[in-house]
Parts: structure tokens; sequence; C-alpha cells
């Protein structure tokens, strides 16, 4: 819950700044290459990985439910990420949020 209320938050943020800031540029570019916190999750088989495993490498890490609407039509766009990202070592990581291994698997199929 916490998690979708800080995703709300900065989508809310996102937008506003949007609207304030229209046709100035409003991103930082960002130098240093920062450092990822900790972050230990269990694959489709159990085995645990850690956001450590793959220091060094671009990542993009998605969460995602089965019965949220907008999740399940980024599906097919975040498989050709996970593709294009591939090419330049990078990868795409889509956390599950809550949803039993089974109910997921099930889903994936």
């Amino acid at each position: 819950m916490m998690h979708r209320c800080l995703l709300l938050l900065l989508l809310l943020m996102a937008t506003v700044g949007d609207l304030l800031f229209a046709g100035q540029q409003t991103l930082t570019p960002i130098y240093e290459r920062p450092v990822a916190p900790p972050l230990f999750l269990p694959d489709l088989d159990g085995k645990t990985i850690s956001l450590t495993d793959y220091q060094g490498e671009v990542m993009v890490v998605n969460f995602w439910t089965s019965w949220c609407p907008a999740c399940v039509q980024e599906m097919v766009s975040m498989q050709r990420e996970t593709e294009w990202l591939a090419r330049f070592k990078g990868r795409f990581i889509a956390v599950n949020m809550g949803e039993a291994p089974e109910d997921v698997a099930q889903f994936l199929a």
C-alpha cells in the first residue's frame, strides 16, 4: 500500500510539475552514478535476487499487479524494453506486488 501511495505521489508531482513548467526544461542531468538502495526480491523460481547482483548495469525496476489494467496493458512494452536494454547490458525487472507466486505464474502463462 505504501509503495502505491508513493508512486501516486510521484506521478502527481510529475504531472503538477509538467503543468507549472510547460515548455521549460525541468530535468536536471545527474553526472555522478548514484548507488541504488538495497532491494532483495524472490524471482519466479524462489531464488532471492538483489539489485547489488547487477551493480554497474542500467536497471529499470517496475512494480505491477495483474489486477491493474494499466499494468497489464504495459506488459508488451515492458517486453520490448527488456529486449532493448539487453543490447546495452541493461536489465528490466518487473516486480509483482503482493500476489501469490502461483497466481503470478498463471497470469504470465
